[in-house]
């Protein structure tokens, strides 16, 4: 039972760093409204691969990427900088959760989630907060 486990983790794995590779792509194409559906598709699809595998982290946060991307995509305006810039860390944020770095169901991902705050604030002391830098 654990191999079979196993190995649908591993196949997971896999297709979260696809996804998540996909997303990172589709910021580039950003700000078009097929840009956006693309990586809310991109999101959605992953929420429902972490529900499958029951990896909670990442099914919240690509829930809530996969509702910011729609959002954006109905908002006149959308995204500016500043947002593109909150994607990029969600992105790194479902990274660490979908274990494509250090593990499925980190316990630590409330610092991670700080660290990325703190990077933000950093940026936006500097006034470099959505600029690409």
């Amino acid at each position: 039972m654990q191999e079979q486990e196993q190995a649908i983790r591993s196949a997971f794995a896999a297709e979260a760093r696809e996804r998540l590779a996909k997303a990172r792509g589709e910021l580039d194409a950003i700000p078009g409204n097929a840009a956006l559906d693309r990586l809310h598709q991109e999101f959605d699809s992953l929420h429902g691969a972490a529900r499958a595998v029951n990896c909670r982290n990442l099914e919240r946060l690509s829930r809530a990427a996969a509702e910011f991307a729609r959002w954006l995509r109905r908002e006149p305006g959308r995204p500016t900088p500043a947002h593109v810039e909150l994607l990029q860390q969600g992105i790194t944020l479902m990274e660490h959760a979908a274990g494509v770095r250090d593990g499925c169901e980190r316990e630590d991902l409330e610092a991670d989630i700080l660290h990325c705050l703190g990077m933000i604030r950093d940026k936006t002391e500097r006034g470099t907060f959505g600029r690409g830098e």
